[in-house]
């Protein structure tokens, strides 16, 4: 899944990507840069100031790079990798889509939202 973005401050469609086992490449920015599990955050290419915020501009030769680096089941991705491709196994797959599925259900989320409530109401 391909979601570099020059404003998205997070993608659900990344999350959702990573949770049913699809690598992602995203842009190293903002909740994109934390909630890139399985996959590659590529670093961008200029943060720039526009319309009360920074922005970043992705760099796109490092995310194709990104998507050769996990592209896997071919011959042909080794021999243009010269072996050096990042390899998501099985194992890593199904440890992401686990975690992501515990730690971002509706009942880990609303426990979440209830301590906090919880708390502020405590105070």
């Amino acid at each position: 899944m391909l979601h570099p973005s020059k404003t998205e401050g997070f993608g659900l469609n990344s999350l959702e990507c990573q949770a049913l086992g699809t690598p992602s490449v995203t842009t190293e920015f903002s909740a994109m840069a934390d909630f890139t599990f399985l996959g590659k955050a590529v670093p961008p290419r200029q943060l720039e100031w526009m319309h009360n915020g920074f922005v970043a501009t992705p760099d796109v030769p490092e995310i194709a790079a990104a998507l050769m680096d996990i592209y896997v089941g071919t011959d042909q991705a080794n021999d243009q990798c010269n072996g050096n491709c990042e390899r998501i196994n099985p194992d890593n797959i199904r440890a992401t889509v686990n975690m992501i599925r515990e730690r971002f259900s509706a009942l880990t989320i609303g426990a979440s939202f209830e301590k906090l409530i919880r708390e502020c109401i405590a105070l």
